[in-house]
């Protein structure tokens, strides 16, 4: 597997035109992210399993973007949401009130299904027969939008908060990234 830094530029890895493009559609970032997993396994984690096939106990399987498994034992494994740069995060605000648009609760709500199948011993067990990957109670994790306007900071706090789901946009993804490895 190519690793970053060893054949391609800054530029040429993180594409920022891909981030740009409307175009763009999940499925393309899905397989930059596949291509190139150092970029969102970082230092915390050793192991990215991109559409992870979450087998139910009842219903059809389902499969997350990306589950990611910690390098450190004692950490929980992380399951990883993308959305595209152009979602809408909010909803025109109703008489001065910010309301988060459907495909940010619907995200958060998958996340949370995924969160809770790994509730089930069987649905752990199968999970670990299939990837060699224990996980239990996962961290939840969402990257949808652009830059947040600063009025949306306390509701985008509190929204992590209440739904125990870190909310990330693209525009702070490649900034970490581009501080990471300029």
């Amino acid at each position: 597997m190519k690793k970053f830094g060893e054949t391609n530029s800054l530029r040429d890895i993180l594409k920022e035109e891909l981030i740009n493009d409307s175009k763009t559609d999940e499925e393309d970032l899905q397989k930059f992210f596949e291509e190139f997993p150092e970029l969102i396994a970082g230092d915390e984690y050793d192991r990215v399993i991109p559409q992870a096939t979450i087998i139910r106990d009842a219903g059809s399987p389902w499969r997350a973007d990306f589950v990611l498994a910690p390098i450190n034992q004692t950490e929980f494994c992380k399951v990883l949401d993308l959305k595209l740069p152009n979602v809408a995060l909010t909803s025109q605000p109703r008489r001065g009130h910010l309301t988060f648009s459907a495909k940010v609760w619907g995200a958060i709500g998958q996340l949370r299904d995924y969160a809770r199948a790994f509730d089930s011993a069987t649905v752990r067990e199968r999970f670990k027969k299939k990837y060699g990957t224990d996980i239990y109670k996962p961290d939840l994790h969402l990257i949808a939008g652009r830059q947040w306007d600063i009025q949306w900071i306390d509701s985008i706090r509190s929204l992590r908060k209440t739904e125990e789901v870190k909310i990330e946009n693209w525009d702070a993804v490649l900034d970490r990234l581009k501080r990471r490895y300029a």
